[in-house]
């Protein structure tokens, strides 16, 4: 999130900027293409989905034993003795893809995350210059750590900026739908459902329903409800902790030995978010309580950040000081050296957002919060 300038000293400024940045991502990619293979993390939905094609449960069994082409390097990873911890939809998505070679497979996953990178691109022009958008992707190192190990945050953080955009613009079903379809991949995104349900009740539920009955009847030949229960289950239970993980919450369970202190403070925070709702702007909200399970989550990994894009984003158009924030939160969250600083400023980010005047320009214009909103409508009866 760098301003790009004509003045030719910015630019070679920009230049030397784009050489630091790239040094990690290079770094990042060469050793990790020596200890794992390419799209490592994908093995797991390829495991979960073969489980579904052979009508067996995968949150019962260990994935390693569905991934015959595993090498001895695999098995020091986690997929050795840990079951699928993610909604079974993630592993139906991958069906089509799960009778090819792993090889190939992954190429094809790998492929799939480069496109879902060009559209978060597109996606994060309507709230910064597109030049601004493309280095704010590229040049943002767990885009690439999200990307080499085939992780699925960069499609969950499109699904969150196309939901921002979408309400900015008062397309409330498109709105939904985006973060139904995410919540239904990975558990983060059900926070913005919460704040979606404040502003619309009523249609965040019907719809949120109207979905989950056509996605489990299309599903029910591989997937079956309790499958569908554990799903949505297995995320909160699953119990991690290594050096390698980086958010708050993780630092307070490494504390305390305990996942409860981290829970409390994250429905602490949201519950703080949805009260402070109603005197922001809808996209306002959304991009707050994005943040809170970033910082907040028991078991955060640094290619986890790639979803406070949309966030920073947010945060970037509403201009002034928040754009020196969104830009350094940015910096140092690229440069791996300086993550766990970065960690501190994503809350402050989460309380600009919330009781600031972080306000995206488009919000500002068409949209008002409720208390506003009340006032107009009042207004409008006195006068006639």
């Amino acid at each position: 999130m760098i301003i790009f300038a004509t003045d030719r000293s910015r630019q070679r400024f920009i230049m030397l900027l784009m050489i630091i940045l790239t040094i990690p991502i290079v770094i990042y990619v060469i050793t990790m293409s020596r200890m794992i293979p390419l799209g490592f993390d994908a093995w797991s939905y390829i495991a979960a989905a073969r489980a579904l094609m052979s009508g067996s449960d995968p949150y019962a069994q260990s994935l390693r034993d569905l991934v015959p082409e595993g090498t001895l390097l695999t098995s020091r990873f986690y997929l050795q003795n840990t079951p699928y911890i993610y909604p079974p939809f993630l592993a139906f998505l991958c069906m089509p893809i799960v009778s090819m070679n792993m090889q190939m497979a992954m190429y094809i996953w790998i492929l799939i995350i480069g496109i879902i990178n060009v559209l978060l691109v597109f996606s994060l022009k309507q709230l910064m210059e597109w030049k601004i958008a493309w280095f704010s992707v590229f040049f943002f190192l767990p885009i690439w750590e999200s990307w080499y190990n085939g992780q699925v945050n960069a499609l969950i953080a499109l699904l969150f900026i196309i939901s921002i955009n979408s309400i900015s613009n008062h397309r409330v079903f498109t709105s939904i739908f985006s973060l139904f379809l995410g919540t239904m991949i990975k558990i983060t995104p059900l926070a913005g459902l919460l704040v979606l349900m404040f502003y619309h009740p009523r249609r965040t539920l019907m719809t949120s329903l109207g979905i989950a009955s056509v996605v489990v009847i299309i599903t029910l030949p591989r997937i079956s409800l309790d499958t569908w229960l554990k799903g949505f289950l297995v995320p909160f239970q699953i119990e991690r902790q290594t050096a390698t993980l980086v958010s708050l919450g993780s630092l307070i369970k490494g504390l305390s030995g305990s996942s409860l202190i981290a829970m409390g403070l994250a429905g602490g925070l949201i519950a703080i978010t949805l009260y402070r709702a109603r005197h922001l702007a809808p996209a306002t909200a959304l991009a707050a309580i994005l943040l809170v399970p970033l910082f907040t989550a028991p078991i955060g990994w640094s290619h986890h950040l790639v979803m406070a894009l949309p966030a920073l984003a947010v945060l970037w158009s509403s201009g002034g000081l928040n754009r020196w924030l969104a830009g350094a939160t940015w910096l140092l969250l690229t440069l791996s050296a300086t993550q766990p600083l970065a960690l501190v400023l994503l809350p402050v980010c989460w309380g600009t957002l919330c009781f600031g005047q972080a306000q995206i320009p488009a919000a500002s214009r068409t949209q008002m919060s409720y208390d506003q909103a009340g006032i107009e409508a009042k207004t409008k009866v006195v006068k006639t």
